[in-house]
């Protein structure tokens, strides 16, 4: 898969080291959490963490047109909920979307087993309307955990990668996700031992 350049944003968000680590030449770099992932085409990508925090990731937009709500989230955390599988943890996803007040018809479409990077990692794909527009959208989700901190018996880290698009461009879309997830790897974490 070739890299793209990617555009900078049209209105350039306030600067700090995440914000610059996002417009890396389609290619995302997290030292911090320990994971790295190109992004094809000539998309944006948009820190997804606040100024002066901790480096989670990267939004790619989809579609840069005003409030347009279509976008692929690079995410990391620590597993800060505790789980001890990634069925556990998508289940919170999934039991969290169910109790969002902004949305209502949630239905599960699918749900299975996968590898991201090489680490276990479960998919689901989630259909929900949206409150606001009455829009039918996809959430397409797959979540990883991983032992980075010693000591600890669990896992230390969570990672996302989710896809919120319309219902319409989700097949379109999909081929995006699903090259992003190719690319997808584990590197050195910063707490790594």
């Amino acid at each position: 898969m070739a890299q793209a350049r990617v555009q900078p944003p049209k209105e350039a968000p306030q600067t700090d080291e995440t914000t610059l680590r996002c417009k890396d030449a389609g290619k995302v770099v997290n030292d911090y959490y320990g994971f790295t992932a190109l992004f094809p085409g000539s998309l944006h990508a948009y820190p997804d963490s606040p100024i002066d925090m901790t480096d989670h990731g990267c939004v790619v937009s989809l579609d840069d047109t005003a409030g347009s709500d279509r976008s692929i989230d690079l995410f990391a955390a620590y597993n800060a909920a505790l789980d001890d599988t990634v069925r556990q943890a998508t289940d919170e996803r999934i039991d969290g979307m169910t109790h969002d007040e902004t949305i209502d018809h949630v239905i599960l479409v699918s749900r299975r087993a996968m590898s991201l990077g090489g680490l276990k990692a479960e998919r689901s794909v989630i259909r929900y309307r949206d409150k606001s527009t009455g829009r039918p959208h996809v959430s397409d989700v797959v979540i990883a955990l991983r032992h980075i901190v010693k000591p600890s018996d669990g896992f230390s880290h969570t990672y996302t990668v989710s896809l919120t698009t319309t219902e319409e461009a989700y097949e379109g879309d999909r081929v995006t996700f699903e090259a992003i997830l190719a690319s997808w790897r584990t590197i050195r974490a910063e707490d790594s031992p």
